[in-house]
């Protein structure tokens, strides 16, 4: 690509020699710019390209070689979901899964909301203030599903939501004395910790009213007999992040949740969701939607809880309780849900060591062979239980700990997001530029993973922000549209990784389970920031491709090429 410059004013050298151009094509998206075509393939060597806007320098490696196998797998096209989205944004980037969930929404009163309200608590994210959300659970289904996504829903299965009062402050100091903090806008909306480092003791009455598995499936009964949108409803889970409740939660469930605990709630409220949707519904039931890395192991009761499940991990017991549960509750769960976090880099400083982490960092989801470069690769934070220790390899782990426990369920990631998630949008000259191209580069690795190892479903944290990095990653792998013909949403073309995966990440998806002759597109992400990458992929079909390019918008020309880039074919 030369710009709007004359053609004349063009010419290309190889190792000094003028390499002829064969012709020159002008193409208008939205700015025009003008391509031009070399009489003689690529070769490695030192490019240099003289055109009337510049001089720009290139040096083209040797290529990394792989041949495409006439063999794919299908794409689960709802692993490209995004939490808690507006409408235009999943109408302009194409996401295929919306997720109502989070801290705030476990405190959800669902029977007394209207499509315009509905009360919930701040919890701890906000000094546990009473609030009314701007809209209810069948709004949100029906918004998003007029903008292509179906809908995952996360209910409570705690035994308190919102009372309809507000404002209602939990930790009241006109009751309960005044907290070391409170909300800097209201002094009577504390954080329920007091001087001496004690815990105010509250009753949930005054902020909350009772919620049971039963009054859940009441309500489900009647939001499924009485609205026309239920049925685009992809997904339930039984709450979220119920592990961690005595933090979050902790104005109505002050005692750390346990393994039994935790499985008895499962099972009530899970079963209760199976009750209002019947044994045959195409809705799939999921949990447990835990917290992080740590309570996928442990309970927030800690090692004696453990211990006295014979030290096994808190995962396993769930699932063994599922699954033996079957006989009296019949099958309640289709698929575990877990949520996944990074944690290499956690310095948001733009330093290149902590850049180079964060992009390593995407073979926890796939790699046996990597080992966590935080703390979660230290083999002494893993319960004895669970092989490999200090490797994550989440989907092929995961995909193993079904197979021994609860053959069958579907494996999905309702949150995960990645270090340095940024948004607002930040501009060339900006000290942490790079941090906006490093996560754009590790959420498009990450969501070519997800098509490539097969992950079931998944919805992103954060980031649902039209300016984000990751929009336009979304935007890659969909179109822009859940029913676009983008390859990536329906078969990941097989390839071995045959490049460093420190550095690089390459995939290819099909229209067709046979992708030789269909329709095929490849993505190439060049995760050095130092060099350029070359490949030469033999079995792809030859024609002519849209090439979408995004890279660090440098300072000169040369930090503006193929180096820290992705480019889709």
């Amino acid at each position: 690509m030369i710009g709007d410059g004359p053609t004349s004013a063009v010419n290309v050298s190889l190792n000094g020699q003028i390499v002829p151009i064969s012709s020159f094509v002008s193409l208008t998206s939205p700015v025009t710019c003008t391509y031009f075509s070399l009489s003689s393939s690529w070769t490695p060597g030192s490019y240099t390209v003289r055109h009337a806007n510049g001089t720009f320098s290139i040096i083209i490696p040797s290529s990394l070689a792989t041949t495409l196998n006439n063999t794919a797998t299908p794409i689960n096209p709802l692993v490209y979901g995004i939490n808690l989205p507006d409408t235009s944004y999943v109408s302009t980037y194409g996401n295929t899964l919306a997720r109502w969930g989070g801290n705030a929404l476990t405190t959800f009163n669902h029977p007394i909301s209207t499509p315009s309200s509905g009360y919930y608590n701040t919890d701890s994210d906000w000094y546990f203030e009473n609030e009314i959300y701007p809209e209810n659970l069948a709004n949100f289904v029906a918004r998003l599903q007029s903008a292509g996504a179906k809908t995952f829903a996360s209910l409570p299965a705690l035994d308190w939501v919102s009372a309809p009062i507000q404002p209602c402050f939990v930790y009241n100091a006109s009751k309960y004395g005044a907290s070391t903090a409170s909300d800097p806008y209201n002094a009577n909306a504390g954080n329920g910790v007091l001087a001496n480092g004690s815990r105010i003791v509250n009753n949930p009455s005054d902020c909350y009213t009772p919620w049971s598995s039963t009054a859940l499936t009441s309500w489900l009964t009647s939001f499924i007999a009485n609205t026309t949108v239920s049925n685009n409803i992809a997904f339930y889970s039984v709450d979220n992040e119920m592990d961690i409740c005595s933090g979050t939660h902790v104005d109505i469930h002050p005692t750390s949740m346990t393994y039994d605990e935790e499985l008895q709630r499962m099972l009530a409220f899970g079963g209760a969701i199976r009750k209002a949707i019947g044994a045959s519904s195409n809705t799939k039931i999921v949990g447990p939607t835990s917290c992080c890395f740590y309570f996928w192991w442990n309970s927030a009761a800690g090692s004696s809880d453990m211990s006295a499940h014979g030290g096994i991990s808190k995962l396993r017991y769930l699932l063994r309780g599922w699954k033996t549960a079957l006989p009296t509750t019949g099958t309640i769960f289709n698929g575990l849900d877990l949520h996944f976090n990074g944690e290499e880099g956690r310095s948001l400083n733009g330093s290149a060591s902590d850049n180079a982490s964060r992009l390593r960092a995407t073979r926890n989801w796939w790699d046996t062979t990597y080992v966590d470069e935080s703390w979660r690769g230290v083999a002494s934070n893993w319960p004895a239980s669970e092989p490999n220790p200090g490797i994550v390899a989440f989907i092929p782990r995961m995909r193993q700990l079904i197979a021994d426990e609860y053959p069958g369920l579907l494996l999905g990631a309702s949150e995960w997001y990645t270090n340095g998630d940024l948004v607002g949008g930040l501009t060339v000259g900006s000290p942490i530029l790079k941090e906006v191209t490093n996560e754009f580069l590790q959420d498009v690795d990450t969501l070519g993973i997800f098509g490539r190892y097969g992950l079931d479903f998944a919805t992103k944290w954060g980031g649902a922000d039209a300016k984000s990095p990751g929009a336009a990653a979304f935007w890659l792998f969909t179109g822009g549209s859940a029913s676009s013909n983008n390859p990536f949403l329906s078969y990941s073309v097989s390839t071995p990784v045959f490049y460093d995966p420190n550095l690089a990440g390459v995939y290819f998806a099909s229209t067709s389970s046979s992708p030789t002759g269909s329709n095929t597109a490849g993505i190439f992400v060049n995760k050095d920031p130092s060099n350029y990458q070359s490949y030469k992929i033999s079995g792809w079909k030859a024609g002519t491709y849209t090439v979408r390019h995004f890279g660090y918008p440098g300072q000169t020309l040369t930090e503006q090429g193929l180096m820290f880039s992705v480019s889709m074919f």
